[in-house]
């Protein structure tokens, strides 16, 4: 699994994008106020 700080997801947005929907793993990206985690859709 992928884990990015949000600058580093904010500047390479759309590979993750990519890396996500043709891998189908989850993107975990770590903040102050808190994390999220990039999905694919399918």
């Amino acid at each position: 699994m992928t884990i990015l700080n949000v600058t580093e997801a904010r500047s390479k947005l759309y590979t993750l994008n990519d890396e996500t929907t043709e891998t189908h793993q989850p993107i975990v990206i770590t903040g102050k106020r808190g994390n999220a985690v990039l999905v694919s859709e399918d």
